[in-house]
């Protein structure tokens, strides 16, 4: 292991001479920001707002997030936008920054078919379903029960009318739904080294050996995630930890086992750090191409993500999707008087619809 002075912490020592050898003289400046305040990060629902005008009503005073259009720091850390009505209006979802890179990079289009396979609580569901402006399909799966109300909650907050919620295991999706989605985001359950200061529970977890355990079920996810892209779709993979095997280790064994496959190189940015295979024995030199933000570098906690391509095979085949039926005139028109009435604003025009005779 390289020598490095060693911050004073509450981190695991093992864990702080792993990172000593892999980020040699960026060690001192990572775990400095790793344990300083987060940073409190706000992305902006365009479902409901747009970027720039949030900033003319922010009661928050805000910096860009360089990476994502719609994210915002918070640069007062006395506020406290999780109280505010904005966020319970759905305005905006508070989110880690270096999080927020998952729907800039997997970048959905509207009318495509999406699935976020380990979704809760549904901050990156959400942007997903922002990029597609609520046009298209969004699958977004969460396999543990009692997460699934947290991510119903969320969509519904932030005005989501394009996601179906399911709460089954990614190898059932697999067999159903073999080569079905355009776009497919693994936000892989993890070790959580990223989350250190806001989740003790990270810390006192955390060993080598949950790293490995880590990696044995993302391999695991993976393998359902890769059958549930079509041909030309994209698969994004993302963690918010640093541990190389659950990232370029994972990453390397997977593009063995599926050479229909490749890493896309993303669009750089000063504070995009490339992905490093000499870190492991699995390492694939395409990896180079994957992205990992650090603390550091900032703003957020650190995430790695690595965009795969899916090429061959054939293309799907697809459900017919219906139109629901959009409200009588009449009916429409009490509504809106109603709205003239009573509300402050007018209600948006569209998005008005019948489901089971119930507007």
């Amino acid at each position: 292991m390289a020598s490095h002075t060693q911050p004073e912490t509450s981190l695991p020592a093992l864990f702080l001479q792993r990172m000593a050898s892999w980020l040699g003289p960026e060690f001192g400046p990572f775990v400095e920001a790793l344990t300083a305040p987060s940073d409190i990060g706000l992305r902006v629902n365009t479902l409901k707002i747009s970027p720039h005008e949030f900033e003319g009503r922010s009661p928050f005073p805000l910096r860009p997030v360089p990476w994502c259009p719609e994210g915002f720091v918070v640069t007062d850390p006395e506020a406290r936008p999780g109280t505010h009505p904005y966020h319970e209006a759905g305005l905006y979802y508070l989110q880690d920054p270096s999080a927020m890179a998952a729907g800039v990079l997997l970048n959905p289009q509207p009318g495509e078919w999406v699935l976020d396979l380990c979704a809760a609580p549904g901050g990156k569901t959400t942007h997903l379903a922002a990029r597609m402006e609520n046009r298209g399909v969004l699958v977004a799966n969460e396999i543990h029960p009692r997460r699934v109300l947290a991510l119903a909650k969320n969509l519904d907050r932030l005005g989501v009318t394009c996601a179906l919620v399911l709460n089954e295991s990614p190898g059932r999706l697999a067999a159903r739904w073999e080569g079905l989605f355009d776009r497919v985001l693994v936000d892989a359950p993890c070790s959580g080294e990223g989350m250190f200061m806001r989740d003790p529970d990270a810390i006192r977890y955390w060993s080598p050996k949950a790293v490995e355990g880590c990696a044995r079920r993302q391999r695991a996810i993976l393998e359902s995630a890769a059958a549930l892209v079509r041909p030309g779709g994209y698969l994004l993979y993302a963690t918010c930890t640093f541990a190389p095997e659950e990232n370029e280790g994972v990453m390397g064994q997977f593009l063995r086992a599926h050479p229909e496959f490749d890493v896309v190189d993303v669009a750089s940015h000063p504070a995009f750090d490339a992905g490093h295979p000499e870190w492991v024995a699995e390492g694939e030199p395409q990896l180079t191409r994957a992205v990992r933000l650090w603390p550091h570098r900032g703003p957020g906690h650190g995430h790695f993500y690595a965009l795969l391509s899916r090429t061959g095979g054939a293309e799907p085949s697809r459900p017919r999707l219906y139109s629901i039926p959009r409200p009588p005139g009449r009916v429409r028109a009490l509504f809106e008087a109603f709205c003239r009435e009573t509300l402050v604003e007018p209600f948006p025009e569209k998005g008005l619809m019948l489901y089971r005779g119930l507007l």
